[in-house]
């Protein structure tokens, strides 16, 4: 009886004990895992936290934005000699409200100040509740550097800039219009219009502005308007003259270089064709405007004198050729052959020289 008691004590004793280990892991087991989820929810909500914090963050430093438009109602006076053009265009913006965005802060760049232009008054028109339309007018004269090397198949893109200039481009900044255009009725004469684009920009300069710890930059939007000139009459008007002169000059140099009358006519005739590739050269310089660039009608001029000089040459080369009576049966075979090589050569470099730069 006492080893029955004995041995069911010993028994009670594991059985206590195993619970008691049993129990011990439960709860720390237990507690464990709630570190370990409240760890993982802390993480969780800081990751959260400093998300919502980086997007708001985000969302603030963007720039407000204000949509710009521009249409163009009138181009004229479009003058390579000055390097200006005149224009008329409305602009208008839409803005938030709470912005109080001001269009007499848009600055017009690339002005000619010696030309007076004008503005009409803003006008505000309530969109809705939270955004507002302005508009105005103006006319103005307006700077263009001419790039006439191509003259006169030249293609010419006037650019007008409009810049903000109360806030700097992280504050606020421009968006463009769809509706920008030009009036369809708008027509220049000499001049195909092609195309008007807004491109939006950012205008740094290279000064601070007296600011030591900025570097400012504004919103600038950019209105292209893409130009061709309507050249074949102008360009059969300013290399008549020309062609004329040097197909003179072929024939002139036909006459036989061992009758001195002859010979004095023809040297005349080279004189006279090369005196007047020059004057029609100047006539085309007063229709080019004054440029230091050399155009196509200038490459071609140069190209018809020296084929007139090189007719000269070759005529004093048959002249010496007939004063020799070993050569003077080769004088005549000499000028032909003279004379086609030197046609080939200009008529050839004429029509590719056009062509391409037709083609750009």
């Amino acid at each position: 009886m006492a080893y029955l008691m004995v041995k069911g004590l010993t028994h009670l004793q594991k059985v206590t004990s195993m619970s008691v280990s049993s129990v011990a892991d439960h709860i720390f087991k237990s507690t464990f895992l709630a570190r370990t989820y409240r760890f993982l929810t802390e993480m969780l909500v800081l990751l959260f936290a400093c998300y919502f914090f980086v997007a708001t963050e985000a969302k603030a430093s963007d720039p407000q934005k204000i949509e710009l438009g521009v249409l163009v109602t009138s181009l004229h006076d479009l003058n390579s000699d000055k390097g200006n053009f005149s224009a008329e265009l409305w602009v208008w913006t839409k803005a938030k409200t709470n912005l109080n965005f001001e269009l007499a802060r848009v600055e017009i760049t690339s002005f000619d100040n010696k030309h007076p232009k004008y503005f009409d008054i803003d006008t505000k028109t309530p969109i809705s509740n939270e955004r507002v339309h302005t508009a105005r007018k103006l006319g103005a004269t307006f700077l263009h550097n001419y790039d006439l090397k191509n003259f006169p198949f030249d293609r010419q893109v006037l650019k007008i800039h409009l810049e903000h200039t109360q806030e700097y481009a992280d504050t606020w900044a421009f968006i463009t219009d769809p509706q920008s255009g030009i009036d369809k009725s708008l027509m220049v004469e000499g001049w195909k219009i092609d195309s008007l684009k807004t491109r939006v920009s950012k205008k740094s300069y290279d000064s601070n502005f007296g600011l030591t710890e900025l570097n400012p930059s504004f919103s600038r939007v950019t209105v292209e308007i893409d130009m061709k000139r309507e050249a074949v009459l102008t360009f059969f008007k300013l290399t008549l003259g020309l062609v004329v002169a040097v197909v003179i000059a072929m024939l002139a140099s036909l006459l036989p270089p061992d009758n001195d009358d002859l010979f004095s006519s023809r040297v005349g005739l080279l004189g006279a064709t090369l005196l007047a590739v020059v004057v029609s050269q100047q006539f085309a310089d007063t229709k080019a405007g004054d440029t230091t660039a050399v155009t196509l009608i200038d490459s071609l001029h140069m190209l018809g004198s020296l084929a007139i000089l090189a007719l000269f040459v070759c005529t004093l080369v048959s002249r010496f050729a007939c004063l020799n009576d070993n050569y003077s049966r080769y004088s005549r075979i000499f000028d032909r052959s003279a004379i086609f090589l030197i046609s080939i050569i200009f008529f050839m470099f004429f029509a590719v020289w056009t062509f391409m730069a037709a083609g750009s």
